[in-house]
């Protein structure tokens, strides 16, 4: 498993548009379109600063595909 997006790495830009108690669902939606989005489209909706959330998503789901 590959480092996981945590509160003290998402980066405060972030944090202001995401309530603290609201990050965890912020994240697993995050991974959750992360299996579904094109890395461009993913990108668009997210911001490209935080392509590894989709990286590792991808690459978790491939391992458990293996």
């Amino acid at each position: 498993m590959g480092t996981r997006l945590t509160v003290q790495n998402i980066g405060s830009k972030h944090l202001q548009e995401v309530s603290m108690g609201r990050v965890k669902d912020w994240l697993i939606e995050m991974e959750e379109d992360a299996l579904e989005m094109t890395e461009k489209e993913w990108c668009a909706k997210y911001g490209a600063d935080l392509i590894k959330v989709y990286e590792d998503a991808r690459k978790e789901a491939e391992d458990e595909n293996t």
